[in-house]
């Protein structure tokens, strides 16, 4: 099956891939910066807690995530992504976790979430963007830790 593929189509699996990191990069590292680059202008965003369209909008999510629920620091990892092409537009199933320090009642403690994203993105002037990026809560943990000094 793998054999099959064309060279230019593992490039785009590569590609999509890379923005799936960013994706993560934007929140774990406070860079809305990198939003603008993924998603194209009219996208549409939507997780349990957030649903939200264009690009400028967007961008504010993870201002907006530390302000509504504030955290110490996160780390998101993208474990297995699955990619189906239709010519210049791509639908990818992409699994992850999510880990989130949070102070809560004078306890640090680690939200541990595992999600699913959903993903129609679209090839314009050679790189690929999200049109709509839907994430799903799998399941999630709360454990009490201790959090290193800053």
């Amino acid at each position: 099956m793998l054999s099959n593929l064309d060279p230019a189509r593992v490039t785009d699996i590569i590609l999509i891939r890379q923005i799936s990191e960013l994706y993560a990069k934007a929140f774990d590292e406070s860079k809305p910066e990198i939003l603008e680059e993924i998603f194209t202008e009219d996208a549409v965003f939507q997780s349990p807690n957030y649903r939200t369209e264009g690009r400028a909008n967007i961008r504010a999510l993870p201002d907006s995530v530390v302000r509504n629920k504030p955290f110490i620091r996160s780390r998101h990892y993208i474990h297995n992504q699955r990619v189906e092409f239709d010519g210049d537009t791509a639908r990818a199933t992409t699994y992850g976790i999510a880990k989130v320090l949070r102070a809560r009642d004078g306890k640090t403690v680690l939200d541990i979430m595992a999600m699913t994203y959903h993903d129609s993105l679209i090839k314009r002037d050679g790189r690929w963007r999200f049109a709509e990026r839907r994430g799903t809560l799998d399941w999630s943990e709360v454990r009490d830790v201790s959090a290193p000094e800053s």
